[in-house]
């Protein structure tokens, strides 16, 4: 399996990007385009749930469910 761990709230979005890019599908899905953001460096992926008034659980069961996808 790819992804051993699972991907929590406290991850910076820079960090989940570049360590698994194909994450913007579900980012984007949600109309957060962090590839772009001048943030993502600084925030977590709770930070960017926040701002975009996205469930934070939502968000990662998505991710996670991706990731485990991938093998």
């Amino acid at each position: 399996m790819r992804n051993s761990q699972t991907i929590n709230k406290d991850i910076l979005i820079d960090e989940l990007i570049r360590k698994y890019p194909e994450v913007c599908e579900v980012l984007e899905k949600f109309g957060m385009n962090c590839r772009e953001c001048v943030l993502a460096p600084t925030s977590t992926l709770e930070n960017a749930a926040e701002m975009h008034n996205v469930p934070l659980r939502t968000l990662l069961n998505e991710i996670n469910k991706l990731l485990s996808q991938k093998k």
